[in-house]
Parts: C-alpha cells; sequence; structure tokens
C-alpha cells in the first residue's frame, strides 16, 4: 500500500528527513499505518558517500534459529526480530509475529505481523494479516487474509490454497494478492487506478532425509494511479509503485545435526510521481541481491561457531527532484 503526496515542501539538497525510530516492541499489534509527510517519502541516504556494513548482514538471523522458524510456520507460533544501531540516529528493525493456531473443526487461524525499518529500504513496513484456513480434502485447503488498516483505500486481500502434510512442516502456501483494492472506491484523494497491483505470493518448504529448501516471496503488476481533480490532490498528478521480494534457502543436513546452507534474497522497489509544479516529480528504483553461506556449528551444547560468507549488492537511481546514481 502507498499513500500520495499530500505538499509541494520540499526538504533542501542534502538534508536529512527525520525518521522514526522504534519505541517498544508490543507497537507492532497496533501495526498502525503510516501518512506521507513530504513529497520525498524515501531514504536520503543514497544521495551520501557511506561506509558501515550492511543492515542485513550485520544484523541476519541465527541460522539455527531461522532454520526452526521456517519448521514450525504453519504449525503454531512464534515471533523473531533482528534490531540494531546502523547510524547515530537511526536503528535497523526487522520483525515478525506469526499466529497459526486450530479451532473448530477444518478452520484454523492464522496471523502474520510484520515491521520493518531501515536506512537500505524504500517505505516502512508496519502491516498485520490476519484471516482463516479451511482444509478442503486431505492436504489441501483454502485461505483467505484481508490487511485492515484505518485508511480504508489501503486495505489489502490474499487468498489461495495451502498444501501440507501431516506434521505441518512440510508445506506450500499460495496466494493471489490484491493490494489496495477499495481504492477507487474509499480514497479522498479523487484517485483513480489505471493499473491495480495483482501478484503472486507464496512460501513453501520441503525437507528431505538429507536436503531442505525453503522460499518466500512476492511479485506482481505495478500500480498506476492519476489524479485528475487538483482541488482534491493539489500535489500529486499521477503516481505508480511496483514492489517485489524473495528469499530462498538451501540446506543440506549432516549426521550430527550441523548443516551447510546457501540462500539467496532479492529485494526490488520503483516508484514515480509526476506533480502538478512543472519543476517537480522522480522517477526512483532500488534493488539488492544477497547471497549467504553460512556454516553454523554447535562444537558444544552451550558454545558454537557461526563462520558466514556474505556477498551483498545494491543499486538505486533517482531522477528528478532528488537525483543521484548509488
Amino acid at each position: 500500500m502507498w499513500y500520495p503526496a499530500r505538499t509541494q515542501t520540499a526538504p533542501p539538497i542534502g538534508g536529512h528527513a527525520i525518521r522514526k525510530v522504534p519505541i517498544i516492541l508490543l507497537i507492532l499489534l497496533a501495526a498502525l499505518p503510516v501518512g506521507a509527510a513530504g513529497d520525498w517519502s524515501h531514504s536520503t541516504v543514497f544521495g551520501d558517500r557511506l561506509g558501515w556494513v550492511h543492515p542485513l548482514v550485520n544484523y541476519s538471523f541465527d541460522p539455527i534459529w531461522q532454520r526452526n522458524w521456517e519448521r514450525h510456520l504453519l504449525r503454531g507460533g512464534g515471533l523473531r526480530t533482528t534490531v540494531g544501531s546502523v547510524s547515530t540516529y537511526d536503528f535497523f528493525t526487522l520483525m515478525t509475529v506469526n499466529v497459526d493456531q486450530p479451532l473448530a473443526g477444518p478452520f484454523r487461524f492464522i496471523y502474520r505481523g510484520s515491521w520493518r525499518e531501515g536506512l537500505h529500504l524504500d517505505e516502512d513496513l508496519q502491516e498485520h494479516w490476519l484471516g482463516f484456513e479451511m482444509a478442503v480434502a486431505g492436504p489441501m485447503g483454502l485461505h483467505l487474509q484481508v490487511h485492515p488498516t484505518s485508511d480504508k483505500e489501503d486495505m489489502d486481500l490474499r487468498a489461495g490454497v495451502v498444501l501440507v502434510d501431516a506434521t505441518r512442516e512440510r508445506y506450500l502456501r499460495l496466494s493471489l494478492r490484491l493490494d489496495d483494492f477499495l481504492y477507487e472506491r474509499k480514497n479522498p484523494h479523487g484517485g483513480l487506478s489505471e493499473s491495480e497491483s495483482v501478484g503472486v505470493q507464496w512460501e513453501g518448504r520441503y525437507a528431505g532425509d538429507r536436503w531442505e529448501v525453503f522460499s518466500t516471496g512476492y511479485y506482481g503488476s505495478p500500480s498506476e494511479r492519476i489524479y485528475p481533480d487538483a482541488a482534491e490532490s493539489p500535489a500529486l498528478a499521477a503516481g505508480s509503485r511496483d514492489r517485489g521480494a524473495s528469499a530462498t534457502t538451501l540446506r543440506y543436513l549432516q549426521e550430527n545435526g550441523d548443516f551447510l546452507a546457501v540462500g539467496l534474497d532479492h529485494y526490488d522497489f520503483a516508484a514515480a510521481e509526476t506533480w502538478r509544479d512543472p519543476a517537480g516529480g522522480y522517477d526512483y528504483r532500488n534493488e539488492s541481491v544477497h547471497l549467504r553461506l553460512p556454516y553454523p556449528l554447535r562444537t558444544r551444547h552451550t558454545v558454537g561457531l557461526r563462520p558466514e560468507l556474505h556477498w551483498l549488492r545494491q543499486w538505486s537511481h533517482s531522477e528528478g527532484y532528488w537525483h543521484f546514481d548509488y
């Protein structure tokens, strides 16, 4: 989901926008949506010379804990979080709350809450998905989830099929996702959708005797909107958003319980806006690829080694109001 700009007041070139700092973990459950505070809502850090270990490397999840999280994703509940400082003024925060509990009959309650903020990301993500899964026949089920927001035009919907084994540790959940599906009927800016954001979201896990694979992600079509009424949208005339991400991990299990893994993560974001001010508007893109090679070793019951290799490349480009190549 995204929000149109409401003003034409811009920070000076080279300035730094005020960013939110996480307060307490429980604020995730409130999942308050964030509105646009100005014309440029993305990070300004890509215009600077940087010299730091990337947060996705420095604050990556423990590989053993991550494997346990994947195993129990569709059979219980859990909380995973990583929080760390990346500059004098900024934290990196990545947190997920997961609930998957059986109800009466063929139904299960499912909930997923996410909180994500960081310098290398484009927009803060605070959302919660809740809904139900219904067993249909054998290993197959259906699910329906909604992401409610205080602004009804930003509500999202996803629905699809679920395939699980008896332990629910091997699974595939495949969803068709509709972002902001009430936007034209509920937005107060006179916005019209020329193209709706429709995509495919998935999470799946397979485990054999020695090999495991886990994958999760979302890719879809961009949303494109126009705002023909200047009285209802005085700053923004048109805009588009496109966002996708995926993470896949392959593991080889040894007889003593240790494992060697290789993971590949991808993140892609693009945004463009046309302002009524002839001098305004921008075309922005931010993408990263992250290759991970962890080999956690449990040398004793309470002591272990965690050697890892990471290769990460991030590139970003913007033209118009804020111009840079990173």
